[in-house]
């Protein structure tokens, strides 16, 4: 999708149309001339309505490449028809318009083949391709891309072979083939800048950029972002542009700079409102609310989520559908409401397997785990981190692999097995130090932290809650500072500083209440109190309270967990 043609050979097909358009009505033209112009019309038409959606001008785009359709159906020009269907099919796939996309290919390769245009015929293929990757249809849409590519190097069509070599690459990125997507991407890249195929370079840059990103190669991603991003900038590419600025966005969240990536996102959907780009204002709605919901702004990331959730239900863009009910997922899982939560990432998983979108599969299973671990049930946590942890391996996403590693350790802390804890964190921690992501940074110290609590190596347990607490401080994430100063009470607590333990437990239920957080706020309450309690202090109260959160919530481990404090307390309350 998206062959713009030479803007300066477009500009003066524009000036003749603008030429004809003005000459004076009392002219009278001769039947040649009329036949001629009728001809030219709809080329040139479909000229100008390049210039216009790489503008992103996409409706008066949709305008010019309908009457050039008409005019060449009303004088039997049935190449100059493909021509303008094939058009019209580029500006449907900006506006994220599928059906209409698919039909005009359609209609376009029936045209094409009946004419023998190779040339038509692949770029007709290459757009159902397109339709076929946006609908989530991933195996279609490589049968589609190379039945493509062979036409292209029969017929030399480098410009062509360049396009579906990019978006084969595309597909086995989703696909969690990342080498052979890189190789693909490095071939399109190649040939763009033997041909000076600047817009197309611009392209396959900023999905070089998006595999880096997915392979946890932040700063090496927003190199290639920042260099499409300039490349983007120079020859007017509008919606290209605002592709760049979300995706720079992206990686400045994943490196925790949160206000600064907002900034970003903002920019971009400024650009995909007015360029009517409806699957990319989906995208960049979806991720202002990841900022708010990093912010702790749990209701203005909702209604961020809901706007995209809204637009990719209209264009049936499933992909996009599986990421945004995960996040709002997400959103349920922090406000407590956990049975919800694992609502929305089972249906986000049946979308992701129906579609093959093995990395978000690998994501909503390890979403699954922390839920059911959330939930007591550690059997079915164990499960569905195992069997992210194995696809994650498999497609070689480093980050999953360590979310998946660090979930593992959770469950083995729970069972007691410190040592094996220690060993999955350990591995996590040597693996994320290739990654630029603060965020799961942040979780495996914390992790570290509290096995290391249990364990009483106290100098480690220092150690990592002071790289956490630098850690949310840099993400700017109060939920992550809450849940360092918990851990960071309950150390106090063990070394008999009582009353800075206190302090603790108190700004940390304090930040839980704040931000709406029930089942942190209840685990802080849980601490504190049997904190109180074994100091045989008033605490029953907190642990009460607790107790009735975790019963609403449904947690059954942690329900479990306060009756074996009860009696733990019970047995210290008698020994007096």
């Amino acid at each position: 999708m998206g062959k713009f043609y030479n803007l300066d050979g477009s500009v003066f097909f524009c000036y003749i149309l603008s030429v004809m358009s003005l000459k004076p009505k009392n002219i009278k033209k001769s039947k040649r001339a009329e036949v001629l112009e009728s001809f030219i019309l709809p080329v040139i038409l479909r000229h100008r309505a390049d210039v216009l959606s790489l503008i992103g001008r996409n409706k008066e785009a949709v305008k010019d490449l309908r009457k050039g359709i008409d005019t060449a159906r009303k004088t039997g020009n049935a190449k100059a028809e493909a021509y303008c269907l094939i058009g019209l099919s580029n500006v449907y796939a900006a506006l994220s318009n599928y059906k209409g996309m698919e039909n005009t290919s359609k209609s376009a390769l029936r045209i094409y083949r009946k004419f023998r245009n190779k040339k038509g015929e692949a770029d007709s293929l290459d757009n159902i391709g397109e339709v076929q990757s946006s609908l989530g249809k991933f195996p279609e849409a490589l049968e589609y891309y190379r039945q493509a590519i062979k036409i292209q190097k029969e017929i030399g069509d480098r410009v062509g072979e360049a396009l579906s070599l990019s978006n084969i690459g595309a597909v086995l990125g989703m696909l969690g083939n990342y080498r052979e997507a890189l190789s693909s991407y490095e071939r399109s890249l190649k040939i763009r800048e033997e041909i000076d195929d600047r817009c197309g370079k611009a392209t396959t840059l900023n999905n070089i950029g998006f595999l880096q990103n997915k392979l946890g190669n932040c700063l090496e991603a927003l190199k290639y972002y920042r260099l499409s991003f300039a490349m983007r900038l120079e020859v007017g590419d509008k919606m290209g542009t605002a592709i760049s600025l979300n995706n720079i966005g992206f990686v400045q969240k994943r490196l925790g700079k949160h206000k600064e990536a907002l900034e970003f996102f903002r920019s971009s959907l400024q650009i995909r409102e007015k360029t009517g780009d409806r699957r990319g204002q989906a995208v960049t709605l979806n991720n202002i609310g990841t900022v708010q919901q990093k912010f702790g702004n749990y209701t203005e990331a909702l209604k961020y989520y809901r706007r995209s959730l809204k637009i990719r239900e209209e264009i049936n863009d499933r992909r996009g559908l599986a990421i945004t009910i995960s996040n709002i997922g997400t959103i349920y899982e922090i406000q407590g409401n956990h049975l919800k939560s694992l609502k929305h990432c089972k249906r986000s998983l049946r979308i992701e397997e129906e579609i093959g979108y093995k990395n978000g599969v690998a994501l909503s299973l390890n979403s699954i785990g922390k839920l059911h671990h959330k939930l007591g049930n550690l059997t079915k946590a164990f499960k569905s981190f195992s069997q992210s942890l194995e696809i994650a391996e498999e497609i070689g996403d480093k980050n999953c692999i360590v979310m998946s590693l660090i979930g593992i350790a959770k469950l083995q802390l729970e069972k007691g097995e410190f040592g094996h804890a220690n060993a999955y964190l350990n591995k996590a921690l040597k693996m994320s130090r290739g990654l630029d992501e603060k965020d799961t940074s942040f979780n495996i110290h914390l992790s570290l932290a509290e096995n290391s609590l249990v364990t009483a190596k106290y100098d480690r347990v220092e150690k990592h809650l002071n790289r956490a607490f630098t850690l949310a401080r840099e993400l700017d994430s109060k939920i992550k500072k809450g849940n360092a100063l918990l851990v960071l009470a309950q150390f106090e607590n063990h070394k008999g500083k009582l009353k800075r333990a206190q302090v603790s437990f108190d700004e940390s239920i304090k930040i839980f209440e704040e931000l709406n957080a029930p089942f942190d706020f209840a685990k802080a309450c849980f601490y504190k109190g049997q904190a109180l309690i074994q100091r045989r202090k008033k605490g029953g109260r907190l642990v009460k309270q607790a107790k009735e959160i975790f019963k609403k919530l449904g947690s059954k481990g942690w329900l479990a967990k306060i009756e074996e404090g009860n009696g733990e307390a019970t047995r210290i309350k008698d020994k007096r």
